[in-house]
């Protein structure tokens, strides 16, 4: 798989795409095939300073993501969506009274560019990396 990964702290030129082997998810994880990711604060912030955690390089970014579950650990356990709270959520959006706003999407190559626009401050909405096909683990 292909991730956004960077060997020391800096600014967005400090971040690089690599291939990855497809991990397997841990116990309490879930697998997801990544078809967007968000670029937040909490991403640049680890790409700076490594994050709350002061964690060091080499490290994978990319926490906001929207895909599809392909695996889950042995200890993960599925709760099913209320369909009622699903409705809601849709009738507002249809109604005008949910937004969401994205201002730029980006495919993943261009990674420190989205970096650079979250961080500008300048941006009127969620930017968007573009991951079609990949997969990401999250912790769940």
């Amino acid at each position: 798989m292909t991730v956004v990964t960077q060997d020391r702290l800096g600014g967005p030129g400090v971040l690089h795409l690599a291939e990855r082997d497809r991990p397997v998810p841990g116990a309490t994880e879930v697998l997801v095939r990544v078809r967007a990711a968000g670029v937040n604060p909490t991403d640049f912030k680890a790409r700076t300073a490594g994050g709350l955690l002061r964690a060091e390089p080499p490290f994978v970014l990319g926490h906001d993501v929207s895909g599809v579950v392909e695996a889950v650990g042995w200890g993960v356990t599925l709760v099913e969506p209320d369909r009622a709270a699903l409705l809601a959520v849709a009738d507002l959006v249809a109604t005008g009274r949910l937004r969401a706003e994205v201002s730029t999407v980006l495919p993943l190559a261009e990674a420190a560019k989205a970096h650079e626009l979250v961080e500008s401050g300048r941006t009127l909405g969620k930017v968007v990396l573009d991951l079609a096909d990949r997969a990401e683990p999250v912790r769940g």
